[in-house]
């Protein structure tokens, strides 16, 4: 996979079996694998949430994944049965 400058993202090697066709999808973002949850929160999240927060409305995040790849961890910390958290900011 390739992932361009616009958050093209674009199959480089396989393509499609008897021809020149390859995948590409367009994302809004695309982050490396070695991104940091600020950098995650502050290029995705952080305007929903002062959106939610500041002006009343409501804020959606959803965390889609590959099963064990980190979402629970990246949206609770290293205890989310902590119910002593605030989580609602």
């Amino acid at each position: 996979w390739h992932v361009a400058p616009d958050a093209t993202v674009q199959l480089i090697s396989g393509g499609v079996s008897g021809g020149s066709a390859r995948p590409c999808f367009t994302f809004d973002q695309v982050f490396e694998e070695n991104s940091t949850t600020p950098e995650i929160y502050d290029g995705l999240v952080k305007d929903i949430v002062d959106s939610a927060v500041a002006g009343g409305k409501n804020g959606t995040v959803l965390a889609y994944g590959q099963t064990n790849s980190g979402k629970t961890h990246t949206m609770h910390g290293s205890d989310p049965l902590d119910k002593t958290k605030n989580t609602s900011a």
